[in-house]
């Protein structure tokens, strides 16, 4: 029998413990290292089938109740189709939160791209209104930060107007 232990790449000596255990069971051992009887007994019983000790005997007897006991069944599938729920319930409230992030996002980047594009357009005023007053263009890209080239094509948008 094996316990598994989960720890950290960076730091082996710190375990991880979320509440999984995962055993290996070793069917066909060797050595029993000093393994509890019972324990082998179980071993035993899961490789051959076939009961040899009093708790194989009794995991049997439990076994072949559990298989033919309707309510027990019954309240089994009712679990695994809770399970389903569960899961499907959890899908999609991830789904919508991850929607409604989404959305979030989407109104963050309007509103920037709104003010971006307001700023814009009060520059091309400012711009224009500086051209028709006579301004240079090196004076107008020197006191609004509009390039050259932006000026220039303005310019060229108002002669021809």
């Amino acid at each position: 029998m094996y316990t598994v232990q989960q720890n950290f790449e960076q730091c082996r000596d710190l375990t991880y413990e979320n509440g999984q255990h995962t055993i290996f069971l070793n069917t066909r051992y060797k050595d029993p290292c000093g393994c509890d009887e019972r324990m082998l007994d179980f071993l035993d019983y899961l490789r051959e089938n076939s009961p040899s000790g009093e708790l194989a005997k009794r995991i049997e007897e439990a076994v072949a109740e559990a298989k033919y006991n309707d309510e027990w069944r019954q309240s089994y599938m009712d679990y695994k189709q809770l399970q389903i729920l569960w899961r499907t319930e959890g899908l999609e409230a991830g789904r919508e939160e991850g929607r409604k992030e989404g959305r979030k996002e989407g109104r963050e980047e309007g509103r920037e791209e709104g003010r971006k594009e307001g700023e814009d357009n009060k520059s091309v005023q400012i711009v224009r209104k500086m051209l028709e007053c006579g301004e240079t263009e090196e004076k107008i890209s020197e006191y609004t930060g509009v390039s050259l080239e932006k000026i220039k094509g303005l310019q060229e948008q108002l002669k021809s107007k």
